[in-house]
């Protein structure tokens, strides 16, 4: 059964202490609070600086455009410290370079 939010009943306000008493962990997400989730606020952050600041939507559609445009820049070609600062396609592109390089 759906509350008037479409949320399950019983999801929200305890799913805290549910999760401690289960020891499963928090499955829900408080609003505000960035620390519990920070590599989404990381990467809104970096897409509100990088195109929602700099940008002058004249639709929902050209917003959705640019957004996707942006989303697939990002997540190919953005330099990566984790991937020794390669781009996700480069360090790709390097892993099948080298001898012996399969896909798993």
């Amino acid at each position: 059964m759906t509350n008037r939010r479409g949320r399950l009943s019983g999801e929200g306000g305890g799913s805290s202490d549910r999760g401690r008493f289960s020891g499963t962990g928090a499955a829900f997400i408080e609003p505000g609070s960035p620390w519990q989730n920070p590599y989404v606020e990381s990467f809104n952050s970096r897409a509100r600086d990088e195109l929602f600041s700099r940008e002058v939507f004249t639709s929902i559609t050209e917003a959705q455009v640019l957004y996707h445009d942006w989303c697939d820049q990002y997540n190919r070609h953005h330099p990566r410290g984790a991937l020794g600062w390669l781009s996700p396609a480069a360090f790709s592109a390097s892993c099948w370079a080298k001898p012996g390089g399969t896909r798993r």
